[in-house]
């Protein structure tokens, strides 16, 4: 659970050098329009430690501007959406986990010990049973959507674990 101040973490001001920050001093949230208002970033004083901090903006990467109709700050950010190139790799993986939800239970995945591992094991194992056939006998899945739930499954173990 957040700190009950979290909202209040950052006072956000036009002119920094005029506040005088004391254990009084209370920030009061700020609004998407007070952010969109500032051209390039807006100053906020870290609350209670008085740090001036500069919040970047985000940009349309069409130069839109922020109000203006059809603007889309996303700037940088990845485009999930080129996931849909994989539709049937992802229909296929999405097989797999709905296989081993099934046959376990919906996420008992992640407490599987030495998880990282194991699934590095199972990755290498289908990977290299395809060259039996393309078919996992047990599932009935394809070993190389085996392969790719078992890549992400310990790709997601890692990520988690440095988190």
């Amino acid at each position: 659970m957040k700190d009950p101040d979290y909202f209040y973490k950052y006072l956000c001001v036009t002119h920094p050098a005029t506040i005088n920050l004391s254990a009084q001093t209370r920030a009061v949230p700020i609004t998407r329009e007070q952010i969109d208002a500032a051209s390039s970033g807006i100053e906020c004083v870290d609350y209670p430690t008085g740090a001036i901090k500069r919040m970047p903006m985000q940009t349309d990467p069409t130069g839109r501007d922020a109000h203006e109709p059809g603007a889309k700050l996303d700037e940088g950010k990845p485009e999930l959406a080129l996931l849909q190139d994989f539709a049937n790799a992802l229909r296929e993986v999405g097989k797999v986990a709905t296989f081993g939800a099934k046959k376990y239970s919906r996420g008992s995945w992640l407490q599987v010990p030495d998880g990282q591992y194991r699934y590095t094991g199972a990755m290498m194992r289908h990977f290299l049973d395809e060259a039996d056939g393309p078919v996992d006998t047990d599932s009935g899945c394809l070993h190389a959507a085996q392969v790719a739930w078992n890549a992400l499954a310990r790709l997601e173990l890692m990520l988690r674990e440095k988190a």
